[in-house]
């Protein structure tokens, strides 16, 4: 895509790179499951909806502006948000893991069936022995683990990093192993 400036997008990033990097061949790479490997945003996005179906167009209309903004977090940090700042209840424990399981009675078995996204296939296998793969996630560890196991996508996965581990923590954790400073 063209820039305002004229430049192509890729060009302006790529210009901003250390020269050692120009070019560099990468020996790890991090990405995020939904959206990148499984096209699940969508659906994810609907079983907020359908959880908080109940709630005026205004609110819910809130819930997709928050989940726009935040789509990386974990979804146990959005009921929290949702519950206090945008419906005014009381958050506890058992209310947030309430609503963390009727959100994966939801999702889990449609993102065990959903389509790969387009691409992911290819680029999976191309990347596979190129470069070390691992997957950070917001998903709960043990729905991650268990997703890309029973999708046979585990062989292309160094690691898994789900909730309730952050992203930040994750990377570093990544980063470290590989002696990356």
């Amino acid at each position: 895509d063209a820039t305002a400036s004229g430049h192509l997008a890729g060009e302006r990033s790529a210009a901003r790179l250390p020269a050692g990097l120009l070019g560099a061949q990468p020996q790890v790479l991090l990405l995020d499951f939904d959206g990148v490997i499984v096209d699940s945003v969508r659906l994810k996005v609907d079983a907020y909806l359908t959880i908080y179906a109940d709630e005026s167009p205004e609110k819910l209309a809130a819930v997709l502006d928050y989940q726009r903004r935040h789509a990386g977090e974990t979804r146990r940090v959005k009921f929290r948000h949702f519950e206090a700042a945008l419906f005014g209840r009381p958050v506890t424990h058992q209310s947030i893991e309430a609503l963390s399981r009727e959100y994966t009675r939801l999702v889990h078995d449609a993102v065990l069936q959903c389509a790969l996204i387009t691409g992911a296939a290819e680029f999976l296998d191309a990347t596979r022995g190129a470069a070390t793969l691992h997957v950070v996630s917001g998903t709960p560890q043990e729905e991650l683990t268990d997703i890309v196991l029973r999708r046979g996508l585990a062989p292309y996965f160094a690691s898994l990093h789900g909730a309730p581990a952050t992203k930040p923590a994750a990377f570093r954790e990544i980063a470290l192993a590989a002696g990356v400073p």
